[in-house]
């Protein structure tokens, strides 16, 4: 019969995988107001900030301990729109001549982005926004949006405080 092991037994026998563990999301705290956007994300940073911040908010996948997390997102899709960019401009590969032939070399710019890409994909599997790891995440409970009170529950509101 199979038996149950813990994490802190597979820890200590080194046979632990992090990436089997589903994290936990933080319970949405229905007080928390959604923050604003840092000064320090302009350009593609604001716009991916935009875009995606109330999705996320809305679903409860992100509360604000997680904010900080997100600005790096955010700026990782900064720094990965502005390379390809670049690599619009310089392209990926250059020619060089060798004493007997021409060789293809890629530019610094598309390494960059290459490496760039990578840090990004994880960025967006840790908040749920791949396909993937949307479906490994556990459902997230929505916070509760501005409900519309009839008459009455407002006045017996007002009544209480």
């Amino acid at each position: 019969m199979n038996d149950v092991v813990s994490n802190e037994t597979k820890l200590a026998r080194g046979t632990f995988k992090k990436s089997r563990v589903v994290a936990a999301i933080v319970p949405a705290d229905p007080g928390e107001v959604i923050p604003r956007r840092p000064s320090n994300l302009t350009g593609y940073a604001a716009k991916f900030w935009k875009r995606h911040l109330q999705r996320l908010w809305d679903s409860g996948r992100i509360s604000m301990g997680q904010i900080p997390g997100f600005e790096l997102l955010c700026d990782s899709y900064k720094s990965m729109r502005e390379l390809e960019d670049a690599v619009k401009d310089v392209g990926s590969f250059y020619q060089i001549k060798t004493q007997f032939s021409k060789k293809w070399v890629e530019t610094p710019q598309n390494f960059a982005l290459q490496r760039e890409r990578k840090t990004y994909f994880k960025f967006m599997s840790d908040y749920g926004m791949t396909s993937v790891s949307s479906k490994r995440m556990p459902p997230a409970k929505p916070r509760e949006k501005g409900k519309v009170l009839s008459l009455g529950d407002f006045m017996e509101r007002g009544n209480r405080k």
